[in-house]
């Protein structure tokens, strides 16, 4: 056996990572707006603050330019925005400094929002305009810093290009609606921070990328003479409201909804839903249109004469005299078959009628009450 005095080999020690405090604050505030989103007792409450709809920032909410970047509604889209800023951070975070690391964000966040209004008439929500951001400038950079290189090989460079181009496509195909506009706006905005900081002869040419992209923003929130929604507003703000009072639970705002979305085929089911939630809150109107669905629907899958029966009689209680929900009593029991019943509540939604009812109301009844007579089902969509 022999012995050696030399020391034995000792690995050298991996360079530690920089610290990213700023990145890492951004993903947990990303992670707890996800979570609250998707708690149905807050997202009503939360979803309005932190993204709220295009109409809102019209009246002043512009806010929301900045903050709708902070939200997410699928854990996959967190998860996917949240890895690259994750790999972006600890590459520029150290590099820039919290003062223009923060503003560089904060100026992508509100050119990609402001700039998705512009294209979609929407904000968008997510972080991927501010990580096609971190993209564009270190694509910018990258010829000047070798580690900005060693990171953008060709195959990141292709996976996010070919990315923005596929997103671009399947928006245009009606497949998946993707928030193109923040994403291209994203990816100029960076690019020409990065190339005006690094190529003296194109700054002109990026400072004035960067003008165009400042002037669409203030317009998106101020002025777009071109845009329909924005020409509309006014008329869509009511019917904004009365959503937004839906999501917060009114129950007569989701009867308002649920009778619109009811007569739609491609929407009905989440209609229904709505009356069943606004009913249950003892709502007469959504009472009376889920027992008209469910009793004249052409759709079979639809109608159910029990729970027809049940929602009408509920309704007609606490409103014995309208001729209209007479009426819909009336083919509530038609559809169970109960035909002398049917016939003689016909009868009175008929004399319930007032005296200045319209012609067409007057018409309505008087077939609802000959389809009775033969013994046939009302079967109407609306």
């Amino acid at each position: 056996m022999t012995t050696t005095n030399e020391p034995a080999a000792v690995e050298p020690a991996k360079p530690a990572l920089p610290p990213i405090p700023i990145t890492i604050g951004i993903i947990v505030v990303c992670v707890a707006i996800t979570g609250l989103l998707n708690w149905p007792e807050h997202a009503a409450k939360v979803d309005p603050i932190v993204a709220p709809h295009v109409l809102e920032v019209w009246r002043g909410r512009v806010w929301g330019l900045l903050t709708s970047a902070f939200t997410h509604l699928a854990i996959w889209h967190l998860v996917f925005n949240m890895w690259w800023t994750r790999d972006f951070g600890r590459l520029l975070e150290p590099r820039l400094g919290p003062a223009k690391y923060l503003a560089f964000i904060g100026g992508a966040a509100v050119v990609s929002s402001g700039w998705q209004i512009i294209v979609s008439n929407e904000t968008g929500i997510g972080f991927s305009g501010v990580v096609y951001a971190f993209f564009g400038y270190v694509l910018a950079r990258r010829k000047s810093e070798p580690i900005f290189a060693a990171f953008l090989t060709r195959q990141t460079i292709g996976w996010m290009l070919g990315w923005l181009f596929l997103c671009i496509a399947l928006t245009m195909m009606k497949i998946w609606t993707v928030g193109n506009g923040a994403h291209v706006a994203g990816l100029v905005f960076g690019f020409s921070i990065g190339t005006a900081t690094s190529n003296p002869k194109l700054r002109p040419l990026a400072l004035a990328s960067l003008a165009v992209l400042a002037i669409g923003t203030v317009l998106s929130t101020t002025w777009l003479p071109w845009s329909e929604a924005w020409k509309t507003r006014h008329e869509s703000e009511k019917a904004y409201e009365i959503a937004l009072k839906a999501r917060q639970g009114d129950p007569k705002a989701m009867a308002q909804i649920g009778m619109h979305l009811v007569r739609r085929a491609d929407r009905r089911e989440e209609g229904l839903k709505l009356l069943e939630r606004a009913a249950n809150l003892d709502e007469p109107n959504a009472m009376n249109a889920l027992a008209w669905t469910r009793a004249t629907c052409t759709d079979a899958k639809v109608r159910n004469a029990g729970e027809a029966v049940r929602w009408a009689e509920k309704a007609a209680q606490q409103m014995p005299n309208d001729a209209a929900v007479v009426d819909t009593l009336a083919a509530a029991y038609a559809e169970a078959g109960r035909w002398d019943e049917a016939l003689a509540t016909q009868k009175k939604a008929i004399s319930l009628l007032p005296a200045d009812a319209s012609e067409s109301s007057r018409q309505s009844l008087a077939n609802h009450l000959a389809s009775i007579e033969r013994r046939e089902p009302i079967r109407e969509a609306d």
